[in-house]
């Protein structure tokens, strides 16, 4: 695991003025982590270890639970301008590199309370104030480990079944201002299929674990190729793509961008890191908001759980269930779960393992 004492000094030293309140801290993340069913721990086989003894020189077989469970990993946040995130504290990752950067989306808008799936804003010039529908919406995106992890390596270290996750707090993974032109430019992802197949690696509407291959109906928008603008009027939905957009290149052992692996990528004897995050499935990796709303849960992005059920204040027509987790300032922030698994050490040598 790196560490990650030198951003944990630079956040106590820097000093910086955010023009907007922050929105969620260290503390709020490190509350919110404490998700059991985030966690989803589960005991998944046995582990076989060979141990040997000096004094009396004999070797025998040891055996260990082998366990799974989910670590939060890092916090994920959309923003418009450089210096103005949800989660304060770390504004200054952004300010470092943004060599006056800022989204193309304006940052004065704010969305109509029964935009549902029109996705309009409004925006107030010298004159009249008039609506405007955004075709294209851009955002900027860190990854950053998460502080969540403090109290979720506490909880375990009480229990010798526990994994220890391979990302390290504060420790900033991917800052999409540093990755200029790759976030800019689609160029690095023009060899990759899905880049011009429509339906093929979308975010969308699913279950989990449903419509791998092709995503029809209910498409927020493309993975590929991983830039940070979209063809969307919806900045909830659009903020979704960019999540995991870097996600997915964070997790990506050979991504063209400039970026720091999240965690780390072979296992080890007796621990098992994830993959990389798909889309369709949490089988690698989930997310929990924690900006402009506050949930307990974990999902992917357009899974049934994170729609409300119908309004009736709000006309049928106007209302598609994301109106509680639509921001008012077109910022968001979600902490990413990975997945892990390991077995206690009970030996020198990790033999073999096997799964219920």
């Amino acid at each position: 695991m790196k560490s990650s004492t030198f951003f944990i000094m630079l956040l106590g030293t820097i000093s910086y003025s955010p023009i907007v309140p922050a929105q969620i801290t260290s503390a709020d993340i490190m509350t919110e982590s404490l998700s059991f069913t985030c966690i989803d721990w589960k005991a998944t086989g046995v582990c076989f270890w060979l141990k040997c003894s000096v004094v009396l020189p004999s070797c025998s077989v040891e055996t260990s639970l082998k366990v799974k469970h989910y670590n939060p990993d890092a916090i994920v946040q959309i923003y418009q301008t450089p210096g103005e995130v949800p989660w304060g504290e770390m504004s200054f990752v952004s300010e470092m590199f943004s060599l006056g950067q800022s989204g193309s989306t304006p940052t004065n808008t704010k969305q109509s309370s029964g935009q549902g799936l029109l996705g309009r804003s409004k925006q107030v010039n010298s004159n009249k104030s008039k609506k405007q529908n955004s075709k294209i919406m851009s955002r900027h995106v860190d990854v950053i480990g998460s502080p969540g992890l403090i109290p979720v390596t506490e909880w375990f270290s009480r229990t010798e079944y526990g994994c220890g996750s391979g990302a390290s707090m504060y420790w900033p993974y991917f800052v999409s201002t540093l990755d200029y032109f790759s976030w800019r430019f689609p160029y690095t992802d023009f060899l990759r299929l899905a880049t011009f197949v429509p339906g093929m690696r979308e975010v969308g509407e699913r279950n989990d674990g449903g419509n791998e291959n092709f995503l029809f109906i209910g498409r927020f928008g493309n993975v590929f190729p991983r830039i940070g603008s979209l063809m969307q009027n919806d900045t909830y939905k659009a903020s979704t793509v960019f999540a995991q957009r870097a996600a997915d290149i964070v997790t990506e052992p050979q991504a063209m961008h400039i970026y720091n692996f999240l965690g780390e990528k072979d296992s080890k004897d007796g621990w098992w890191p994830p993959g990389q995050i798909q889309e369709w499935s949490s089988a690698q990796g989930k997310w929990q908001m924690l900006y402009p709303m506050k949930e307990s849960t974990c999902h992917i992005f357009g899974e049934p759980s994170t729609r409300a059920v119908n309004n009736t204040d709000v006309g049928s027509h106007l209302y598609d269930g994301y109106q509680k987790r639509r921001s008012q300032d077109g910022n968001y922030a979600w902490q990413l779960w990975r997945p892990y698994e390991c077995c206690e050490k009970k030996g020198k040598l990790f033999l073999y393992s096997i799964a219920f």
